[in-house]
């Protein structure tokens, strides 16, 4: 099973999800996951958007209410 390393980007918005899960992102060995937590509603555009640009996978996206929970592997 894949280290799995979170993030909490909760009360942040837009770029600062995306740029905190790029820092993170960076500091990962390739099959480890990042799960990252945020209530940016713009996540769920802008994650998806930095892994298809950067090459990295985006194995789950929910929004639950005002949560957003993406999981991204380092490829």
């Amino acid at each position: 099973m894949p280290a799995l390393h979170r993030l909490d980007v909760r009360g942040t918005r837009c770029p600062v999800p995306a740029l905190r899960t790029a820092r993170a992102m960076g500091r990962l060995a390739p099959g480890e996951r990042l799960e990252v937590l945020g209530d940016d509603p713009a996540m769920v555009i802008d994650l998806p958007a930095w892994c298809d640009e950067h090459g990295e996978r985006l194995v789950e996206l929910v929004r639950d209410g005002s949560l957003v929970r993406a999981l991204i592997e380092r490829t």
